[in-house]
């Protein structure tokens, strides 16, 4: 099983002119994309709203991905914890993005030991990885501040297969 991320920039306009209409938008019946739908596929789907440009895209990093889950989770008031699902997304303003620079710049993203990514021994792969994530996360902060900063709404997806 594997886990691939993605974060988008979409321009204000009649159809997304608030955070919440990027949260609302419904996936067309004929969206749907394959089961097992992965990559390039998972990107020409209709999961990804209309104008979205890529900004970053991940593969299986659990750590950003739970933070995203708990941001979800934060927003929509859930006491119980939720599951995101392919559908959901985490509309990432500037507040947002302030608090997950300060949690990647203090190595406060949760290391997530699991079946699929690893036991919680540290080794030195599994820190090597770690460096690599804590820059592209970094400049994934950087790009989407910029994104916010120009009026798009900045918006995470994921998708597991």
């Amino acid at each position: 099983m594997s886990l691939e991320m993605y974060a988008f920039a979409l321009a204000r306009s009649p159809a997304f002119p608030t955070p919440s209409s990027v949260l609302r938008y419904k996936v067309p019946k004929a969206g749907h994309p394959v089961v097992g739908a992965a990559g390039q596929a998972f990107l020409d789907s209709n999961l990804i709203l209309p104008g979205s440009t890529l900004i970053q895209a991940w593969t299986d990093h659990p750590s950003l991905h739970e933070w995203m889950e708990r941001e979800w989770n934060r927003a929509r008031g859930f006491f119980k914890a939720r599951t995101m699902g392919m559908e959901d997304r985490v509309v990432l303003k500037y507040a947002e993005l302030s608090r997950l620079h300060f949690d990647i710049d203090g190595q406060r993203l949760r290391r997530t030991p699991d079946y699929y990514f690893g036991g919680p021994e540290v080794s030195e792969a599994l820190r090597e990885r770690d460096a690599a994530h804590a820059i592209q996360d970094q400049e994934f902060v950087d790009k989407a501040q910029a994104a916010v900063a120009t009026g798009k709404h900045v918006y995470y997806v994921a998708r597991w297969f």
